[in-house]
């Protein structure tokens, strides 16, 4: 996300895409720990990554049409593609702050915690 705040290009948004999607499927895998928790958090990275996605979508329709200038209503698709990615990227940005808002050490440490709480239930 920091690369995509210093740099809003639809290369480190994709990328970004990419982190948030390995981020949710690592999140998935710890749901059990504390279910509520760990629901709420998978269901933002997914609202997330689907902004994401519809990004870089139309990125990607971007790149055709500029490779076809001549293409009816160019101009016209151009316009609303870069208007509905600033729609995506305004929403974005905050919800990914929120999600992104603990140093990556203290995340990682904090969903530890929830495991091995859960873990130690288990055998307690």
């Amino acid at each position: 996300m920091k690369a995509v705040v210093d740099a809003p290009t639809d290369a480190n948004f994709h990328e970004w895409r990419k982190r948030v999607k390995y981020l949710w499927y690592h999140v998935r895998i710890l749901e059990a720990s504390w279910p509520p928790v760990m629901a709420a958090l998978t269901s933002e990275l997914d609202v997330l990554g689907d902004l994401l996605g519809e990004d870089h979508d139309l990125a990607d329709v971007r790149g055709l049409l500029m490779r076809r200038p001549e293409a009816a209503g160019h101009d016209v698709l151009l316009g609303l593609i870069t208007q509905r990615q600033k729609e995506l990227r305004k929403a974005a940005l905050p919800l990914g702050r929120r999600i992104y808002a603990e140093k990556p050490g203290a995340f990682t440490a904090r969903l530890e915690r929830y495991w091995n709480v859960a873990q130690s239930s288990k055998s307690g």
